[in-house]
């Protein structure tokens, strides 16, 4: 259990990012966890009194990392009546290698130029390589994307040593 805010957010741009690991060692369970996770979290999000549209970037990653959707939370491109985030969430497929690094990079990238409030959902097993000091400090600079982090273990006997420097680089159990 926990929360992500008590402070009420109305009025602003919102833009979400959903990193998703989809190394070969979310196979067995941790990536369909990943997605149900990712699914309620949007659910929530888009259900939210004063909340509009946001913009939302789902970035899977592995051994490198990639944007399989940006966009408005509500973009519907075939109307079929399910967003598109949700239709590139249903189909991720685990394999390769676990770089926080490239990820976050690819986040970085999601939100240079966006106006408005800015929220990373990063969920892992946690078993990840590659630097991120820098990406993380270039993330939650209050003069430049303004981030707030949230890194989330998923899976029995995820390692949350790296996952706790994401949200604000320091190992303080946050």
């Amino acid at each position: 259990t926990g929360f992500v805010s008590r402070t009420p957010v109305e009025g602003q741009n919102f833009n979400i990012a959903f990193v998703v690991d989809t190394s070969g060692s979310t196979s067995g369970g941790v990536l369909q966890s990943e997605i149900d996770a990712i699914e309620a979290l949007y659910n929530s999000i888009i259900n939210t009194p004063g909340i509009g549209t946001p913009n939302m970037v789902l970035i899977e990653f592995d051994s490198d990392a990639n944007t399989v959707f940006s966009g408005p939370a509500n973009q519907d491109n075939n109307e079929n009546e399910t967003p598109d985030i949700l239709e590139q969430l249903q189909a991720l497929r685990a394999g390769g290698g676990t770089n926080f690094e490239a990820a976050l990079q690819q986040t970085i990238t999601f939100f240079t130029g966006l106006a408005g409030a800015n929220f990373v959902f990063f969920l892992s097993d946690g078993f990840g390589s590659g630097t991120f000091a820098d990406e993380t400090a270039t993330l939650t600079d209050p003069e430049g994307i303004n981030a707030t982090i949230r890194a989330i273990g998923i899976g029995q006997g995820a390692s949350t040593a790296q996952l706790d420097l994401l949200d604000d680089g320091i190992p303080n159990n946050s």
